[in-house]
C-alpha cells in the first residue's frame, strides 16, 4: 500500500515539474524578442546549476558566480553573438585561437557558430532571436556538443 501511493505521489510531482518545463519551453516559442534571463535559463539548466523549477533569476545568478555570464538585467533582450558566447562557454567550445584567447568573447564565438553552420548564414550579430531561432540554436549545439561537458571542471 505505501509503495503504491508513494508512486502515485512521485507521479505527481514529476508531472508538475515537467508541465514548469513545458511552461517555459511554450513561453519562449511565443516570444518575439529573447531575453537575457531566457538563455540563462536554458544554459543553467544544461549545466544542471538549477532545476525545473527554479526562476530566470536563479538561471542568472548561478551563472553569473561561474563567470559565464556578465553583469546585466534578465529582461534585456540579448542579440546572437551575446547568445552565441554563453552557449560557447556552456558546452566548453574550444573554437579558434581567438576564441580561445579572448575567453569565448561575443564576437569570436559568434563567427565560430556561424563557420559551422550553427548559426544561419543570413543574420547579423546584432540580430535580436526571437524564441523559435534560440531554441534552434540551442538544438543545434546540444546535439553537437552533447550534455556532457568540463565547462565547470567538473568532469574531468
Amino acid at each position: 500500500m505505501k509503495k503504491g501511493l508513494f508512486s502515485i505521489l512521485v507521479l505527481f510531482a514529476s508531472s508538475f515539474m515537467f508541465a514548469q518545463s513545458a511552461k517555459f519551453i511554450d513561453d519562449t516559442l511565443n516570444t518575439a524578442k529573447v531575453t537575457l534571463g531566457q538563455v540563462c535559463f536554458l544554459s543553467a539548466n544544461t549545466l544542471e546549476l538549477i532545476n525545473a523549477t527554479s526562476s530566470e533569476t536563479d538561471a542568472y545568478n548561478a551563472l553569473y558566480e561561474h563567470g559565464i555570464v556578465h553583469k546585466g538585467n534578465i529582461d534585456d533582450p540579448v542579440n546572437f553573438a551575446q547568445v552565441s558566447s554563453i552557449f560557447a562557454k556552456t558546452w566548453n567550445v574550444k573554437g579558434g585561437l581567438f576564441m580561445r584567447l579572448t575567453n569565448r568573447s561575443p564576437r569570436y564565438s559568434y563567427k565560430f557558430f556561424k563557420a559551422y553552420n550553427l548559426i544561419p548564414s543570413y543574420v547579423d550579430p546584432q540580430t535580436i532571436p526571437n524564441g523559435v531561432q534560440l531554441l534552434n540554436f540551442y538544438t543545434r549545439c546540444d546535439d553537437l556538443y552533447g550534455v556532457k561537458n568540463d565547462s565547470l571542471g567538473e568532469n574531468e
